[in-house]
C-alpha cells in the first residue's frame, strides 16, 4: 500500500460517492480525510513488525468473518420465527436487511478489504456492527427479547 503515489487506496468511491463531487480533475485525491486516515494508519503500523502487522490484519479478518457468521445465524432465527399480520412486514424487511448485510461484508472482504487500510477497513467493521445493530433493534420492536 503505497499511499504517497496515490495507488489503490487513493480512490475510495465505494463509501461516498454521494458527496464527493469536488474532486480535481487530474485524478489526484483532493480528500484531506484520506490523507489524515493514511497518516493514522501509518502511526499505527510503522512501529510494528511485519509479523504483528500480518497477526492484526489476520485478526480484523477474523473479525469481519464472525460478524459474516453471527449475521447469518441471526438472519437463520428470523426466517424461522412464527409470522403473523402484525410481525410479517417487519420479519421480511430484517431478513431482506440482513441479506444485504451479510452481502455486502462477503464483498467488501473479497474485493475491496486488501485496497483499504487498516483503519479503514476497522472503521467499515465498526460501521458494519452499528448497522447490525440498528437491525436487532428494529427486530425488538416487533419481537421483544422477554417474549
Amino acid at each position: 500500500m503505497d499511499g504517497a503515489t496515490g495507488g489503490t487506496d487513493g480512490g475510495d468511491t465505494s463509501t461516498d460517492s454521494t458527496t464527493d463531487d469536488t474532486s480535481s480533475t487530474d485524478g489526484q485525491a483532493t480528500d484531506p480525510d484520506t490523507e489524515e486516515i493514511k497518516n493514522l494508519n501509518g502511526l499505527l503500523f510503522n512501529q510494528l513488525s511485519p509479523e504483528q502487522k500480518k497477526i492484526a490484519d489476520l485478526e480484523l479478518k477474523g473479525q469481519f468473518i464472525e460478524l459474516f457468521e453471527k449475521i447469518n445465524e441471526f438472519k437463520m432465527k428470523v426466517d424461522n420465527l412464527d409470522r403473523n399480520d402484525e410481525n410479517t412486514k417487519v420479519f421480511t424487511r430484517v431478513s431482506n436487511t440482513l441479506m444485504q448485510l451479510s452481502n455486502l461484508i462477503k464483498s467488501y472482504i473479497q474485493f475491496t478489504y486488501q485496497t483499504k487500510t487498516y483503519i479503514e477497513n476497522k472503521s467499515e467493521l465498526f460501521y458494519s456492527i452499528w448497522t447490525l445493530d440498528k437491525i436487532v433493534k428494529l427486530f425488538d420492536t416487533v419481537y421483544p427479547k422477554d417474549a
